[in-house]
């Protein structure tokens, strides 16, 4: 069973009233570090491809 932080109320109401953003938030969040590995994973690719040269 999942068991609720204990916060006070005001901390669950604004949760509640800002969850709508809060979710718009993680959602770029994620699109943001999914970017992030791309470019990481693509100038690792760069690099070996030089040293592969050399």
């Amino acid at each position: 069973m999942l068991e609720l932080m204990e916060l006070p109320r005001g901390v669950w109401r604004w949760l509640a009233e800002n969850g709508r953003d809060l979710g718009r938030i993680a959602t770029a969040a994620e699109k943001i570090a999914d970017e992030l590995a791309a470019i990481r994973k693509a100038l690792q690719e760069d690099e070996q491809k030089e040293q592969n040269r050399d």
